[in-house]
Order: C-alpha cells, then structure tokens, then sequence
C-alpha cells in the first residue's frame, strides 16, 4: 500500500509507523511521479495532513503519516491503512485491524508547504474504520503489508474544533463518474528522488474501468470498494501516487464547476512490485462507502 511515509529521520518511531508511509505510501500525499506543484493555496483548501506529534521541533516533512481531505468542518477522510494500530497492521487474515490511538495523530491544514509558519494544526479526539477493511497480501511479496492491497481502505477522524475556513470542505459524489473522467489528486508523499515534498502537489489522471484495473492487479476492484486511475499519455509522464500519498483525496469536476470528492488514495504499483512505474493507482471509492461515511460523518454534503 502506499503506507504512511518513510519517517526515517524519527528514530523514535517504530518500523511499523515507518511502513504505514509507503506510497501513500501508496497514499501519501502526491509525492506523486510527475506531480505539478500547487502555487495557490486556494485551489485545495480541503487537503489535510496526517503527522505524527512531537515536541522535538521536527519538521512536519519528516513527521508525515499520510494524506487525507476534509469532508466536514471537523471531519477528515483518510485511507484506513493511515488510521489503524500498528500491532494490527497485518495481512494475516487472523488479525482484526484496530483504529490507532487518536493521540498518535495530529491533522494539517496542508494546502500551502508543511512546514510553513501559518500552518494550522487540530488534534483528533476519535478514530473510525471501516469495519470491512483489510489488507490483502501480494502474490509478489505475500509477507509485507507495505506491499498490500486493501479493501473497504478508509477511515474518518473527528477533529477536537473544526477548521474555520467554510471553504476548506469539499462535497463528496455519490455516483461514480464514467471511465474516462479527467480527474486530479492531490498529496506531499514520497517522490522518486526519495524526498516527501513540502509543496503541496498536484497530479492529472483518467479514470478507468474496473475491467482494465484488475487487468493490472490481483483483486478484484468492484469487490474491494475501490476506483482507478491512471495516466492515459506517454508512460514517462505517468503521474503514480507514492508512500505517504495515502489518504490524499482523488478529485473530479462537478455538473456546476465545482470540485467533489471520488476517492482517496489506497494503494498502487507497488503491490505488483513496480514502485512509481506506469500504470494504475487505486482510490477508495466513496460512493460505496456512503453508508460508514454518513454515519461518522453525518453533516458530509454529497453531490447527486
């Protein structure tokens, strides 16, 4: 999965955090290939950062978990494999994931740099999953969570006061839009030069059908409640989500011009053992997740 991003740096911190960063790990927040730098801050006032708390003075950069989205004033979106312990993040179908601690967490206003001095941080005060989700193992390296699929991937954190900005909210679809949708995501995730970004960054996709997705994977996409995307120009310009992506929202256009929520990062190349190479990443899919959203999250707007 495109776990929570490598936290190198943090010594303090346990491998197992460490591997939550992979590609958004494969959800990290779009230190995507060939992702475009976001220069206005209010182009995605929703995007949230997950970092791991300190009061050592590390820079958030070297503290990031994952991506996510606000959906509420006080509610944020995220890729369950983000928020849940690390003793239970396991593709051993035997071990029964369990949400992280809320104090483990603290939750970034992350649509300008991560370590700007304006950034807003809120605690988390509870932590839902999905109760569907699992990791399901790799053919390729069938040991390593880091290298999973999963379905049913999200999970909702309640914030301890809401983010001021009403702007800073976005509605969620609730009907997948066709293959063939220009779409964007979003995230500060590992990028190939090995570095999580601090600008925020921004990536073009297409959404493609469940039918060319499973051509590239192992899992069957409709079943594990998921959506793909992908580059559909030359593959040296592929834009592929990366380690501390996860979470980070996948966005597409609205009947009035206005931006909805389709899906949020899960998982990517890396679980066929191609990191960054050409080809699909998987999102979430939230429409068919509406009934665990709506009940975490009731005051989420959705756009019919």
């Amino acid at each position: 999965m495109h776990r929570t991003a490598p936290i190198v740096r943090m010594l303090a911190y346990s491998m197992a955090l460490a591997l939550a960063v992979v590609f958004s790990n494969h959800s990290r927040a779009v230190a995507m290939s060939n992702g475009a730098v976001v220069s206005d801050p209010d182009e995605a006032p929703w995007v949230v950062a997950l970092t791991i708390p300190t009061k050592e003075g590390i820079p958030s950069t070297d503290r990031l978990k994952c991506g996510g989205v606000l959906i509420a004033p006080d509610k944020v979106l995220t890729a369950a494999h983000c928020a849940v312990a690390p003793d239970s993040f396991s593709v051993d179908p035997a071990v029964s994931p369990r949400p992280m601690s809320a104090r483990s967490v603290e939750v970034l206003r992350a649509n300008r740099g991560l370590n700007a001095p304006n950034t807003v941080a809120r605690r988390v005060v509870s932590v839902f999953v999905d109760p569907d989700f699992r990791l399901l193992a790799s053919p390729i390296e069938p040991l390593d969570p880091s290298r999973a699929a999963a379905r049913h991937d999200l999970a909702v954190l309640v914030l301890d006061r809401p983010f001021g900005d009403p702007k800073a909210v976005i509605p969620l679809t609730a009907a997948l839009p066709d293959p063939g949708a220009r779409a964007r995501v979003y995230g500060h995730g590992l990028t190939p030069t090995g570095d999580i970004s601090d600008d925020l960054l921004r990536g073009g996709l297409t959404l493609i059908s469940n039918q060319d997705c499973d051509a590239q994977t192992f899992v069957d996409v409709k079943y594990i409640g998921a959506v793909c995307a992908q580059t559909t120009v030359l593959p040296e310009l592929s834009v592929q989500v990366g380690f501390g992506d996860s979470g980070g929202p996948l966005v597409v256009k609205g009947p009035g011009g206005e931006d909805v929520l389709v899906g949020v990062v899960s998982f990517g190349t890396e679980t066929t053992g191609r990191v960054f190479s050409f080809g699909f990443n998987a999102f979430a899919d939230v429409a068919a997740a509406r009934g665990f959203i709506e009940e975490h999250a009731p005051d989420a707007v959705w756009s019919d």
